[in-house]
């Protein structure tokens, strides 16, 4: 390869870079529906990456692709949003994920729940984990329920936790459970972990220990954020001498 061809190869690697950062974290009106399903339904829902750790950039274009047209034919109707980080020769590239609903689609008979499909994609795709979350349930089987702060009204209470590639809830501080959507979403220790982005964990932890609470709550905030970095960091350093 002379000089000429490396440097058009550079010049296409970060303009698909530059495209893919461009790309909308999420269409608005796709996220506020499928927001709206989720938190005033109780629609139970997935997300999930296809991206790895050395796969490349086409590569993992790829596997996002195929994982989208999965459950597709599963039936599951998704939204596309920026769940993640992964490292490339070029520094930090934000991954793709999937946002899935357990929706009726008309058109399409479904073969296998939801947790399974998505399970079995995340097996597929070797994906430490993958978010699902459903309506809680009381003691006595009955959909749990809240307060709406802002609006009033009931709302269904969401049990939304991570799971690995063989179905079993994490038990980890930085595997939830979450209490909505947008704090799933907003995870930045939870995506970094699935980007296997060390980096970015340690400079959580930087932070998190240069907090200084003001009040008992902001210590007890604190300490969880201290045991979410902490295990994080221990989970990806376990998973690099396996």
């Amino acid at each position: 390869m002379d000089l000429n061809e490396l440097r058009k190869l550079i010049a296409e690697t970060v303009k698909e870079r530059q495209v893919l950062l461009a790309q909308p974290v999420l269409n608005e009106g796709s996220f506020s529906r499928a927001k709206s399903h989720i938190e005033d339904k109780g629609t139970p829902f997935v997300m999930i990456s296809a991206y790895r750790g050395g796969k490349g950039t086409p590569g993992n274009r790829q596997r996002h692709k195929e994982m989208k047209s999965a459950f597709k034919t599963a039936g599951f109707p998704f939204v596309e949003m920026i769940g993640g980080y992964s490292e490339d020769e070029f520094g930090d590239v934000t991954e793709p994920s999937l946002l899935v609903l357990d929706q009726v689609r008309p058109d399409v008979a479904k073969e296998a729940p939801l947790f399974d499909v998505a399970q079995a994609l995340a097996k597929r795709y070797e994906q430490d984990s993958f978010i699902y979350g459903a309506p809680a349930q009381t003691s006595d089987g009955q959909v749990a329920s809240k307060q709406d702060p802002l609006f009033g009204g009931i709302k269904p209470m969401m049990d939304i936790r991570a799971y690995d590639s063989s179905g079993q809830v994490i038990n980890a501080p930085w595997a939830g459970p979450w209490t909505s959507l947008t704090t799933a979403k907003e995870d930045d220790i939870y995506w970094s972990v699935v980007g296997g982005k060390k980096g970015k964990l340690a400079e959580s932890l930087n932070k998190y220990k240069k907090m200084i609470p003001l009040k008992r709550q902001d210590a007890m905030i604190k300490d969880h954020y201290l045991k979410s970095a902490r295990g994080a960091l221990e989970f990806l350093e376990t998973k690099r001498k396996a």
